[in-house]
C-alpha cells in the first residue's frame, strides 16, 4: 500500500472562476484588450497574463462582474486551431 498523497485538493473549478470559462481566439490580443476595456468595461486579470518573446500578449484573462473570460493567440494551444474557429468553451 502507498502512502497517502501530501497534494493539496482543489476544487473544480477553483473558487474564483466560473464554471463555464469561454476563451475567444484573436491574432492581436493587446487590441482586443484594449477594445474590450474601453467598449465592453472589461479589465484585465494581470496575474494571468502571458507575454510573448515579442512582448504582446500572448493570453489573459478579462473579467466583467462576476463573469471570467481568456483572451488568447490562436498559437497560444500548440497548433493553431482549424481555419474559421473563434472560440473555445472549457466546461
Amino acid at each position: 500500500m502507498s502512502a497517502p498523497s501530501t497534494a493539496t485538493r482543489v476544487s473544480n473549478p477553483p473558487d474564483e472562476f466560473p464554471r463555464v470559462l469561454v476563451h475567444l481566439i484573436y491574432d492581436d490580443v493587446d487590441a482586443a484588450v484594449g477594445w474590450m476595456t474601453e467598449v465592453c468595461g472589461f479589465t484585465e486579470r494581470r496575474r494571468a497574463r502571458h507575454v510573448e518573446a515579442g512582448g504582446g500578449i500572448g493570453r489573459t484573462q478579462m473579467q466583467v462582474l462576476d463573469s471570467v473570460i481568456t483572451v488568447g493567440r490562436p498559437s497560444v494551444h500548440g497548433a493553431s486551431p482549424l481555419a474559421g474557429v473563434s472560440s473555445m468553451t472549457l466546461i
